[in-house]
């Protein structure tokens, strides 16, 4: 939990991004430290992040931390914007000494989280930046320590998430569904009343397929779609061919929504993959 200590500016240790503060608090020189104004905005709080915080989740965006902590603090009156900055750095110096407290009783470094919900924030990270190749860099450097902490099969899925949109099926069939139920809160249209028990069906039958494996989406490839539709459900499952042919519309949609609606699959230009 974020303490509302307030810690005073001039002791904190993390590098500046803007002027120094001035040596005589009532000279003319404003007080800037870690503080930044555009041109008829508020206030903005930038400090270089501690790095045991990288990767993990920021409470005030609920986005992972990069390597430098922007904070928009809303307020354009100059004491005020101070009083706030240093309220905000004490949280983050907060956040620091739980974080390390959290190392010390792990015995490893403190490591990035590997959810599907984090990697989905991070996904977000990389489509919204003008440039990823910083927020690559961060990212490759917390796999390679969660890696070394024993977690390298886990980094390895989370780079799949994140880089070639290998979300789990389960969890992708899950927010397909929210994001289509009634009410369009997602800007889709709604599916049917009946249809998403249909898709929850068909997609039970293609994680039967792929047996004991977690398959991704992926994992889906046209040539897995072509023995699943030519071989395991006419033959294995015994379906009709109308029958079929429902699925294969059901999953046509889900993809479609997986690479058009969300861009979650692209191939290594960044181009959107064809539907499977």
């Amino acid at each position: 939990m974020v303490k509302l200590d307030v810690v005073h500016a001039e002791q904190w240790y993390m590098m500046d991004h803007t002027t120094a503060f001035p040596t005589d608090p009532s000279g003319s020189e404003p007080d800037m430290k870690h503080l930044t104004k555009p041109r008829g905005k508020g206030y903005t709080l930038r400090v270089v992040a501690p790095e045991v915080l990288v990767g993990t989740k920021n409470p005030w965006t609920g986005k992972p931390f990069g390597r430098e902590i922007k904070l928009g603090l809303n307020i354009r009156k100059h004491s005020e914007a101070v009083r706030l900055r240093d309220i905000r750095l004490g949280q983050i110096k907060q956040l620091e000494a739980d974080a390390l407290a959290a190392t010390g009783r792990n015995g490893v470094g403190r490591i990035i989280d590997l959810s599907p919900e984090n990697a989905a924030q991070w996904r977000q990270m990389r489509e919204e930046a003008d440039n990823p190749d910083g927020i690559d860099h961060v990212l490759t450097d917390e796999l390679d320590k969660a890696d070394r902490a024993g977690r390298g099969e886990d980094a390895q899925r989370f780079a799949g998430m994140v880089f070639r949109g290998a979300m789990p099926l389960e969890k992708a069939l899950e927010e397909y569904l929210h994001e289509r139920r009634e009410g369009k809160l997602h800007g889709f249209d709604a599916l049917s009343v009946t249809t998403p028990l249909n898709v929850r069906s068909t997609v039970r039958h293609l994680l039967r397929f792929f047996e004991n494996t977690e398959p991704t989406l992926g994992d889906i490839t046209p040539d897995t779609v072509f023995k699943f539709r030519t071989e395991y459900l006419p033959v294995q499952v015994g379906l009709k061919p109308q029958t079929v042919a429902k699925q294969m519309t059901l999953l046509r949609g889900m993809w479609k929504w997986a690479i058009v609606d969300k861009r979650y699959l692209k191939n290594k230009s960044g181009k959107p993959i064809r539907n499977p």
